[in-house]
């Protein structure tokens, strides 16, 4: 499987798709600092409370258009530089000649553990970029919640942790963001044995994120939306049962995979 992995990593950082997905991303980070980030150093010197970094970064403010679009993209960027491998070796024959020099299972847990780890690098290099160069530009005063001009309060996820170590809490949601869109992009795994469609298999992360957006909007059970609760900013309260609910239900559709795949092995 070691071997196997090494292939599927190259094919994974070598695929075109891979630079445009992480382009795509930074763009969009960058476009942030220009437009939103930068015109703020005109504060730093004035008698007001300075803005910071902590609340004006692309993952701590839900007013400018560019974290509504990246995180509303974020699934489908990070499914596109290599999901669509699985179908594509299927209908290839090139899944034939691995199985004659490997195990099927190592093969497909290849699969799963590139895609899970390059999805979630592509959701979060972005939000790195972001950050470091807000940082730049903008001080990193500690977050006073007495000031009223951070998002975070005593409901939200680590709230408390925002307001003694902001430079933690976000560190654990660029953990949470990764772990959580390199877990959905495994959905499209299993999707890959369902439809003879790549773009189908591509999409199927993103029609998740996209389904669950919609009918937690109609219910009005804000807490259940990943979109809103994997932002930094939390534009929503939730619940760490409902993350891990939502977390497990990923991993379970996860093992729905490996039970298809040696199914399909099988026949």
């Amino acid at each position: 499987m070691k071997k196997l992995l090494k292939i599927e990593f190259r094919r994974a950082f070598c695929h075109p798709l891979m630079a445009a997905a992480l382009v795509a991303g930074v763009l969009i980070a960058v476009s942030h600092v220009i437009f939103h980030v930068y015109p703020l150093q005109q504060y730093i010197f004035t008698e007001v409370y300075p803005l910071t970094v902590f609340q004006q970064w692309m993952g701590g403010e839900n007013t400018s258009v560019q974290p509504t679009l990246y995180f509303l993209l974020a699934p489908l960027l990070s499914a596109i530089p290599y999901l669509s491998t699985l179908h594509e070796d299927r209908h290839s024959g090139y899944i034939k000649n691995i199985f004659t020099r490997s195990a099927a299972m190592g093969y497909y847990g290849a699969k799963y553990v590139v895609t899970f780890l390059v999805s979630g690098l592509v959701a979060v290099v972005p939000l790195a970029v972001n950050l470091l160069l807000s940082a730049l530009i903008l001080p990193a005063a500690v977050p006073q919640a007495f000031t009223g001009l951070y998002p975070i309060n005593n409901l939200s996820l680590m709230g408390d942790l925002f307001y003694t170590n902001p430079w933690l809490y976000i560190g654990l949601y660029l953990i949470l963001d990764f772990v959580f869109f390199g877990l959905l992009a495994t959905v499209g795994l299993l999707t890959a044995f369902l439809t003879e469609h790549v773009f189908v298999v591509v999409l199927s992360p993103f029609m998740v994120y996209l389904l669950t957006f919609a009918i937690t909007q109609l219910t009005g059970r804000h807490e259940y939306c990943s979109y809103a609760f994997l932002r930094p900013s939390q534009p929503v309260v939730s619940q760490w049962a409902i993350v891990a609910g939502e977390i497990a239900v990923l991993i379970l559709l996860g093992g729905g995979y490996f039970v298809v795949a040696k199914k399909s092995e099988s026949c």
